[in-house]
């Protein structure tokens, strides 16, 4: 019985029909402002001396503390953080501050985050800063509070802005257009109805000393952001009079900063990449999901952003177990998608969501393999490498097992996560690379699983749309050039919340600024992320247990109570008794330190060592075992060279956050002697060779490394410097070497007051050594000295030696910019011409564009690959496919401090085709090309500084190896091509022929030459025999090849490989190619530039510049050529103004031939429907005539009414929350 009723229940419930209610689709955003083009991009530069000052912003607080905790100080560090870019924040109570280290400025902007407390700080800073702005031209940028009116700074201050008005209302915006600050800001902007309408802005007025960047008025004479131009004290600055919670203010803030710092533009440039992830799109409870119509408005949605976005595509994240999970319509919704699948791009997540926390590596490898085995059954296009975890669990925080199991199956390459290093704040999210997997930064948009309506999103409506128009979407957009969106299934189902934000979004950027939105596939992304961030493909670890969400995101096998780590660091410099620091300050018995390791002694190197490093925190905490059974409260770790170490400083303060830092510093000469010392008594090689002043004072090859590892570590303020940008003063320890070595028991003691140590006796635990002639340590009751490499004497340096390597920083700084020092000031200086020439090559480099012509496969692409000893593109099989179209290719070469920029233009080949005819004229057209350009830039009224030159310097001409002379088609190419750009022959393939059929074949070239007048470059000899012989080698025989074997002899040489023999690419006696080389590069690269812009460039631009007649006299009268000149072109004007009127008029006489036949038709249409409606007039006054005689047949009585019953009532429309829903629909 029990079981027919359940029956019966189950039948009803088959019954009830799914209704979904209609989707709220509120109206979408119009552009208030049209913008002319010329308004666009008229982008301008702050010029400061960005040469001499690092990438860095000062920022200058009255209470740091309160500063990170207030609104304007998060949104402030918000943008600081995105840009990557060092910054300090220092308090205005501060007596002096560190702006420079020597010639160097360690900031290229100032931030004042409160413009009255810095008038009220003491003067002496503010002529510090004012002083390092004025000579390093570095801009500043104020925030100007909302104070009281009666602050005394209003009416009169030492920056002239007078009658500052705060707690004003604003109702409208306006951007200057002259202004030059605005960057991703339109310059037509111009904004009404400020909401909130409060008092919460402070306006400056304008005068001879500022000019506008934002005003409450089209007159300009009230501005809530203006700018000092400089003209009072040759500085300029930004006074900002709103609060940064208003996303205009966000706007021109991200502009001053990139305005006064340009070298951030090739970073954050106009463009957005935009990749938009919909994860878990088959995940969800019933009544959740997304149905067959939503597929089809998401295909909608996709079509839409693409008119923005070229080749937008969704990506869909799926976890295959829970497809046709949902209840009927959902699951006609996932059959309906997967029919639409080619549609999108897809990536995997787990099989059933499974998070990587829960599970070992043979459980995730089952579990994907099952996701990847669905994936084929339906064929989906998935995107190669890419995949996400479920809730990033995994990823960051690592978890090895995650990682191999994704290479097993999926050959993961790419992933994203939002958890690195944290989640929040939101602009110092990361990328890095770990186990070759490269990890991108992924961005929240304020739409999670639970946000399916608009009446339901928390916090209400307007927060939701606050956060698309200059919220937190749109300042995440705004900072970040590569952005990796998270959505889910539930964002595209129901309103469909997802759609509406980001075609939105995109649509208030596009209104408001200049940035244009892009989509690439994620392998080009992450490719484009890394070369623009490359400072961040190395992981830095950060302590989990630090922060909650991190904690959460653990396995249960990791515990935070077993990640012990230390809190107090010894990094050095080497050999300044660091090592007898450490065995004194373990006698401590509150102290501890690492474990022994078997390969570094007692030192860890964690932070110095890449290998180490990669193996994680928890290898690293493991090191402390001991000393966490013991309970120790002071745990140290010493490693010597983490004070040199470039990434130590920011490696160790992300792990361990502020451990005491403890520096012993010794004279920077003795400890340099030490250390040579050190590598004599090892045995190295260099140090047994040369004396200590030998490898100081000399510029020797073979020495420069022993000299700078000597000289570096000495460089104290240099890396003192660096360590406090990361760590607070109070946390930096120095300690006099000489001190620890006399008295190490007193120098112990007042560590351990400084560091908080409890007090103990070290006298009685460390004991001076006779034999030794230092101290030791006692234990149980022995001496424990160190071993014989530690404290050993060593004969006194010499007070000159000792003089001479003080000046050495001097002296190397000198020669860092080849100025010469003189013994005497008897000179005039003219000697020096050659240093100038060299001083100006160092800064401004070379470009110089190399092309190789000649026929099909003569081997032009492997000669470039040979040339620079490397693979300028990578070709499958290691087959260089045939040269299609003139291709040029650029890369920078530095040697010396000389930077040279090198185009190659590889052309296609020729010869192949039955009619050779002008088959050279694609390559001189490239030439011309470039010399049109050049001129086209040389001859603008405003010209650049320094005009790229892509001109064709050299042309070398392939011949192929035919033994006898040159063809009929070498002949004519060369003679076409040498007025227009210097050639040099080269015969390809020498390996063909026997030397003397080359040599044969070498003098029939150069008769021929001769024979028909073609000009190849001459070079200058320089009169050595080396160089002679060079010359004499013209045409060069060569053969290339970048392979690669090693002689018996262990020398490793290029060859191309034979079954009777080899032939050596870089060897004389077997081909030219090293005298070409050395010809080539090494000593006439200038010349060949200069001959091009002396001789071809100038040929080219007097037959471009001599008038409009070829042929013509340069020296007829101007006048009569203006005149000529101007029949010319009311001729052209008069044959194009009849062409014109012809043509309007055969348009005219069009239109009233379509029109006459319009008319036509619509009279037929309209008779038409006037007899339609009349005879259904008829038909109507026929059935009332009708209706009448029954109404009379039966006696009706019009005067009779019903009334509705009482207990009726009228059923109300009902309204789900905030909009109406009493449309139904089954979908």
């Amino acid at each position: 019985m029990c079981i027919t009723r359940y029956l019966k229940i189950l039948w009803k419930i088959e019954d009830i029909k799914v209704i979904r209610y209609k989707a709220f689709q509120p109206s979408d955003f119009s552009c208030p402002i049209q913008c002319r083009n010329d308004l666009l991009f008229n982008v301008n530069t702050y010029q400061n001396v960005t040469s001499k000052t690092e990438e860095g912003i000062l920022v200058l607080s009255a209470n740091p503390s309160k500063f990170y905790i207030s609104l304007n100080g998060k949104k402030i560090l918000q943008q600081l953080d995105a840009f990557k870019i060092m910054y300090k924040i220092v308090s205005l109570k501060e007596s002096a501050i560190n702006l420079n280290y020597g010639d160097i400025g360690l900031y290229s902007v100032i931030l004042v985050e409160d413009f009255y407390e810095y008038l009220k700080s003491s003067s002496n800073l503010r002529g510090n800063i004012n002083g390092y702005c004025k000579k390093y031209k570095v801009g500043m940028i104020f925030m100007v509070p909302n104070v009281d009116s009666e602050s005394a700074f209003l009416k009169n201050n030492e920056f002239l802005l007078n009658n500052i008005q705060p707690k004003q209302y604003v109702s409208n915006l306006f951007i200057n257009i002259s202004s030059t600050i605005p960057y991703i800001t339109k310059r037509c902007l111009k904004l009404g109805n400020i909401h909130p309408h409060t008092n919460s802005w402070t306006l400056f007025n304008n005068s001879v000393y500022f000019s506008s960047v934002l005003s409450v008025n089209s007159s300009e004479t009230l501005s809530v952001v203006i700018k000092d131009n400089g003209f009072y004290d040759d500085i300029e600055k930004v006074f900002f009079g709103g609060q940064m919670n208003y996303w205009i203010i966000q706007l021109l803030f991200h502009d001053t900063i990139i305005y006064f710092e340009p070298r951030l533009k090739n970073k954050f440039s106009f463009e957005r990449y935009i990749q938009i992830d919909i994860d878990d799109i088959f995940v969800g409870q019933q009544g959740t999901r997304i149905v067959a119509e939503d597929v089809d408005y998401l295909i909608k949605s996709q079509k839409d952003l693409r008119e923005n976005i070229d080749n937008f595509t969704y990506t869909l994240g799926y976890s295959g177990y829970f497809f046709r999970r949902g209840n009927s319509l959902e699951e006609k919704g996932d059959e309906y998608l997967m029919e639409n699948k080619d549609n999108f791009l897809w990536f995997p997540h787990m099989w059933k969501h499974n998070h990587a926390q829960d599970h070992d590596e043979s459980y995730l490898k089952a579990v994907m393999a099952q996701n990847r085995l669905f994936a084929e059954n339906f064929k989906l296009p998935l995107v190669k490498g890419y995949a996400v975890s479920p809730q990033h669990i995994g990823v960051y925080p690592v978890l090895d097992h995650l990682y191999d199991a994704w290479k097993e199956i999926w050959n993961v390459t790419i992933t994203s996560t939002e958890e690195y290093p944290h989640f929040k704040p939101m602009g110092g999210r990361r990328g890095f690379k770990y186990k070759n997997v490269s990890i991108l930064p992924r961005q929240t948009c304020g739409l999670y699983t639970h946000t399916l309506y608009y009446h339901a999103y928390p916090g209400g409506y307007q927060t939701f749309l606050d956060n698309i128009f200059g919220g937190n979407l749109f300042f995440s957009i705004l900072l970040n050039p590569y952005n990796v969106f998270m959505t889910h299934q539930q964002n595209y189902a129901h309103d469909r919340l997802a759609e509406y934000t980001f075609k939105n979004v995109v649509n208030f950027f596009k209104c408001y600024t200049n940035i244009k939105f892009k989509w690439v596939e994620t392998s080009v992304l992450e490719k484009m992320y890394f070369e623009t961030f490359p400072e961040e493909q190395k992981i830095i670890w950060t302590n989990p247990c630090d922060d909650s969400r991190h904690i959460k995101l653990l396995p249960s096998t990791k515990n935070c109570k077993d990640i012990l780590l230390p809190n107090l660091l010894i990094i050095g410099p080497q050999k300044t008794g660091t090592t007898a620091l450490a065995n004194f300050l373990k006698l401590h018995p509150d102290v501890g330190t690492n474990d022994l390791l078997e390969d570094s002694f007692e030192e860890v190197q964690f932070f110095s060592n890449e290998y180490k490093y990669e193996k994680g925190i928890y290898w690293y905490s493991s090191l402390f075992q001991n000393a966490k059974n013991q309970s120790k409260n002071f745990i140290f770790e010493k490693t010597a060279n983490y004070f040199d170490h470039p990434t130590a400083p920011v490696t160790t303060s992300s792990l361990l956050g502020y451990p005491f830092i403890i520096i012993v510093l010794k004279d920077p000469v003795l400890r340099a002697y030490s250390w040579y010392q050190h590598m004599k008594f090892h045995n190295d090689p260099i140090a047994s060779k040369y004396t200590f002043e030998e490898i100081m004072l000399s510029n020797n090859n073979e020495t420069i490394k022993l000299k700078s590892r000597c000289y570096t570590p000495g460089r104290y303020a240099f890396h003192l410097l660096k360590w406090l940008r990361y760590y607070p003063p109070s946390k930096i320890i120095t300690i006099d070497s000489d001190t620890l070595l006399t008295d190490p028991s007193k120098t112990l003691t007042n560590l351990g007051k400084k560091i908080g140590l409890s007090d103990f006796n070290f006298n009685s635990v460390i004991k001076y050594n006779e034999n030794k002639g230092f101290h030791c340590p006692v234990i149980e009751g022995h001496l424990k000295c160190l071993g014989k490499s530690k404290g050993r004497k060593y004969d006194k340096l010499p007070e000159k030696i000792i003089k001479d390597i003080d000046n050495l920083t001097m002296i190397n700084l000198k020669r860092s910019v080849s100025q010469h020092i003189p013994d005497n000031n008897d000179y005039i200086g003219v000697v020096n011409y050659t240093n100038q020439v060299f001083r100006r090559a160092v800064k401004n480099g070379f470009e110089f564009t190399l092309m190789v012509v000649g026929e099909s496969g003569l081997g032009k692409s492997t000669f470039l690959n040979t040339l620079f000893a490397t693979e300028l593109e990578k070709y499958e099989g290691n087959v260089i496919p045939p040269t299609q179209k003139v291709a040029p290719r650029s890369f920078y070469l530095t040697e010396n401090k000389v930077k040279v920029k090198i185009t190659l233009v590889d052309t296609p080949g020729f010869g192949d085709s039955i009619d050779n005819t002008n088959c050279w004229k694609p390559i001189m057209e490239y030439i011309d090309s470039k010399y049109s350009q050049y001129l086209s830039e040389e001859t603008k009224i405003e010209r650049k500084k320094k005009i790229p030159d892509e001109r064709v310097h050299l042309c070398l001409y392939f011949i192929a190896p035919t033994g006898h002379s040159l063809r009929e088609i070498d002949i004519k190419f060369m003679k076409n091509l040498h007025d227009k750009v210097n050639i040099i022959p080269l015969i390809a393939k020498a390996d063909t022929l026997t030397p003397a059929e080359m040599n044969r074949f070498k003098a029939n070239i150069l008769r021929d030459i001769e024979k028909h007048g073609i000009k190849i470059y001459q070079f200058e000899s320089d009169g050595g025999d080396e160089g002679s012989q060079a010359y004499s080698r013209v045409p060069y025989g060569i053969v290339c090849s970048n392979h690669v074997v090693e002689t018996k002899a262990g020398r490793k040489v290029r060859v191309r490989e034979y079954l009777w023999g080899v032939v050596e690419v870089d060897n004389l006696k077997h081909n030219d190619f090293v005298a070409m080389k050395e010809v080539l590069l090494k000593k006439h690269l200038v010349d060949l530039i200069c001959d091009t812009a002396n001789v071809h460039y100038e040929n080219f631009r007097f037959n471009q510049l001599s008038g409009p007649f070829k042929g013509s006299n340069v020296d007829c009268d101007p006048m009569s050529q203006m005149e000529a000149e101007n029949r010319i072109l009311e001729e052209q004007f008069e044959a194009t103004k009849k062409n014109m009127e012809k043509v309007y008029s055969e348009k005219v006489i069009d239109w009233e031939l379509k029109l006459k036949e319009r008319e036509n038709k619509l009279a037929v249409v309209e008779k038409e429907q006037r007899q339609l409606l009349q005879s259904k007039r008829e038909k109507l006054d026929q059935l009332t005539k009708e209706i009448q005689d029954i109404k009379m047949s039966i006696g009706y009585n019009e005067n009779a009414s019903s009334k509705s019953s009482p207990g009726e009532k009228k059923k109300k429309s009902t309204t789900l929350g905030l909009f109406h829903r009493n449309t139904k629909h089954e979908v």
